[in-house]
């Protein structure tokens, strides 16, 4: 006021978004973001030493501590908010919400993802809305298919410039859905930071799919297709889940189709029904696996799988031949690796698609 009580020497101000305030006159500017300050980079979330406190203080015995340590390291860990940083940090929530399911039950907890963390589902579906939707759209894909998003980082918003792919980029980093793979000069790459936020990417892929595809998603039993996969070695449900999704994309959708796009469809079918630990590019000596299933750490045993999709256009069916022993003999390389070897009840499968249809499947033993 005029006689300058109650002026304000100093705030601090927590959010999500930098938003710059801005008028004719004056705008707000004389704050400082420090979202990404390497100083307090580490007052952002936990260190594994930390996580690693915390597992043993809920009654994880010692000889289990590294092997459950390093099933929430890739469900939890991951986020670095500056490429100086010197190590990556856990989600405090995530952890937390584990180590009390773990301490009440002594055991994993049957979802792995807490109820506060689905609900940032909301925030990507409103978020892919914001700007040119097709670009985002493009966006999407690429972090599904494990590329890296270089985007010089935003570091105020303001609603008097136009909305860019750096902007969205940058959005979906303040909103933790991003994190920081490296840096160079003044341009950064992002990408997903763990398991749990790569499961929200793939549940809306399949929504948004199944959109474009004119289906509704409650048509589709994932839970018995789930089920028939675990329990029964039974791929058919699966497969029928893809089929039905391919041949309702129109031919816009189709034209610009591959490999990639079919192994997105298959995991954000997996994704959605979250009886496996799915992982994408596995590496073993000789390739990368397409896709690996491995038992939901909190599940009873059940089958685990290596899957090996492959794709032709309706127009290259006579490759049909080739392309199936070509998927086989990949698996047969696979299957010498050590870790695959020691998974209990374990099946490789290949499949080529053709066009819509699938051409061909089979179990390689």
């Amino acid at each position: 006021n005029a006689t300058g009580q109650g002026t304000v020497e100093r705030m601090f101000i927590t959010g999500v978004s930098p938003l710059t305030l801005d008028s004719l006159t004056s705008g707000f500017n004389i704050g400082t973001q420090l979202s990404t300050d390497v100083g307090l980079h580490d007052m952002m979330g936990f260190a594994e030493a930390e996580v690693r406190t915390i597992l043993e203080g809920v009654g994880v015995k010692e000889a289990d501590v590294d092997k459950v340590l390093a099933d929430v390291r890739a469900w939890y860990n991951g986020y670095l908010f500056n490429d100086e940083a010197s190590n990556r940090l856990y989600n405090p929530d995530m952890v937390l919400y584990f180590a009390e399911e773990y301490r009440k039950a002594q055991k994993y907890p049957k979802k792995m993802l807490d109820t506060n963390i689905a609900s940032d589902y909301n925030k990507i579906r409103g978020m892919f809305g914001v700007g040119n939707v097709e670009q985002n759209y493009a966006t999407l894909e690429k972090l599904l298919s494990d590329e890296l998003l270089a985007a010089e980082l935003t570091a105020q918003f303001s609603f008097e410039k136009s909305f860019t792919q750096d902007d969205f980029v940058s959005l979906l980093f303040y909103m933790g859905l991003l994190t920081v793979d490296s840096g160079e000069d003044d341009i950064w790459f992002f990408r997903p930071p763990n398991h749990v936020v790569r499961e929200l990417y793939f549940q809306y892929f399949l929504d948004l799919t199944v959109e474009r595809a004119g289906l509704l998603r409650q048509g589709m039993d994932l839970t018995g297709m789930a089920l028939a996969l675990s329990r029964d070695n039974d791929l058919r449900p699966l497969l029928d889940c893809a089929t039905q999704i391919l041949k309702g994309l129109s031919d816009r959708d189709a034209m610009g189709f591959d490999e990639k796009h079919l192994k997105m469809i298959v995991a954000s079918l997996l994704f959605s029904a979250p009886r496996f630990y799915v992982r994408s590019e596995h590496e073993v000596p000789g390739g990368y696996i397409d896709l690996l299933l491995l038992r939901h750490p909190s599940n009873k045993p059940h089958h685990q799988f290596a899957l090996e999709l492959k794709y032709l256009k309706k127009s290259e069916a006579k490759q049909l031949k080739q392309k199936a022993a070509e998927a086989c003999a990949q698996l047969e390389r696979y299957r010498e690796d050590p870790y695959l070897n020691g998974l209990q009840d374990f099946h490789a499968w290949a499949v080529v698609f053709v066009g819509d249809e699938v051409g061909w499947s089979g179990e390689v033993v």
